[in-house]
C-alpha cells in the first residue's frame, strides 16, 4: 500500500543523513589531525638544559693521627730502655781489668752492637712516621685546594666575577706549592733509605768481623797472660819513680857539695 512506502523511504532518508552527518565530522577530525608532511608533527618540546654537575671531595686513605702518636710514644720508650741497657755494657765493660780483650768481653762488645742496630731501627721508624704525618696534612690540603678549584671551574660564566678568577689564580699558586712540599718529602725518604743502607752494611760488617774473632779465639785459646792487676802495675811505677826521685835528690846535694867546695877552693 501507498502509505507503507512513503514511511520506508523516510526512514531510508534519515539513515542517509545520519550516515552523511558521521562521514563529516569524521573528515573534520581528519582534517585537524597535522599530516606527517607538516612541521609541527616532527617537532618536539625542548628539553630542559641538564644540571651543572657538583663537584664532589677525592676520598684518601690515611692513618688516624691517635695511632702516630700511639706508636712514636711506644717508639720513645724503646729508645729509654735501649739506652739503659747501652751505659749498663759500656760501664761493665769500663769496670774490666783484663789485660787483653777475653771472649766474654767480646760478646758483651757484640750485645752492644745489637743494641745500637735495633736503636737506628727505631729511630728510622720514628723519622718515617714524622714523613706520614706531614704527608698526609699535605695531602688533605691538596684534596680540598682541588675541591675549590672545580667549584670556581664549575660555575657559569653569568655568574663569574673578577674576584672569582683572583681566587683561582690563588689556589693553582698554592695548590703547586703543596705538590712540590710532597715531592720534596719522596726525595728525602729516598735519601733516607740509601743512608740507611749504608749504615746497615757497615754495622753488619763490624758485626761478622767481631764475630769472627771470637769464634777463632774461642777454636784456638791463646795461654792466660801473667796477672797484673793495675793496682800492681801502679805500685811498680809508683816505687820505681820514688828511687828516681831520692836517686835525683842525691845527685842534686852531691852537686851542690862539689859548688861549694869549688867555691872554698876560689876563697882561698
Amino acid at each position: 500500500p501507498p502509505i507503507k512506502k512513503n514511511d520506508d523511504v523516510a526512514a531510508k532518508d534519515k539513515d542517509g543523513v545520519k550516515d552523511k552527518q558521521e562521514k563529516n565530522q569524521a573528515n573534520k577530525s581528519l582534517q585537524d589531525t597535522p599530516s606527517k608532511s607538516t612541521f609541527a608533527y616532527w617537532k618536539r618540546k625542548k628539553r630542559p638544559a641538564p644540571s651543572v654537575p657538583v663537584p664532589v671531595r677525592r676520598e684518601i686513605k690515611r692513618i688516624p693521627l691517635k695511632e702516630i702518636q700511639a706508636e712514636m710514644e711506644e717508639i720513645a720508650t724503646k729508645q729509654e730502655e735501649l739506652e739503659r741497657q747501652g751505659r749498663e755494657i759500656e760501664m761493665q765493660i769500663r769496670d774490666r781489668n783484663d789485660a787483653e780483650p777475653t771472649i766474654e768481653e767480646e760478646e758483651m762488645i757484640m750485645h752492644l752492637f745489637e743494641l745500637v742496630n735495633e736503636k737506628n731501627n727505631l729511630f728510622r721508624r720514628q723519622a718515617e712516621l714524622m714523613y706520614i704525618k706531614r704527608s698526609q696534612r699535605l695531602e688533605e690540603e691538596q684534596v680540598e685546594l682541588e675541591y675549590q678549584i672545580r667549584c670556581i671551574m664549575t660555575k657559569p660564566l653569568n655568574q663569574k666575577c673578577e674576584d672569582d678568577a683572583k681566587r683561582e689564580e690563588e689556589l693553582l699558586q698554592r695548590l703547586l706549592e703543596v705538590v712540590e712540599a710532597r715531592n720534596e718529602i719522596v726525595d728525602s725518604q729516598e735519601m733516607d733509605r740509601r743512608r740507611v743502607m749504608q749504615e746497615d752494611w757497615s754495622i753488619q760488617e763490624q758485626m761478622a768481623q767481631k764475630q769472627s774473632e771470637i769464634k777463632e779465639k774461642m777454636v784456638t785459646p791463646e795461654p792466660a797472660p801473667e796477672r797484673s792487676t793495675r793496682k800492681g802495675q801502679a805500685q811498680e811505677e809508683g816505687q820505681s819513680g820514688e828511687k828516681a826521685r831520692r836517686d835525683g835528690r842525691r845527685g842534686e846535694a852531691q852537686v851542690a857539695e862539689e859548688d861549694v867546695q869549688g867555691k872554698l877552693v876560689l876563697s882561698k
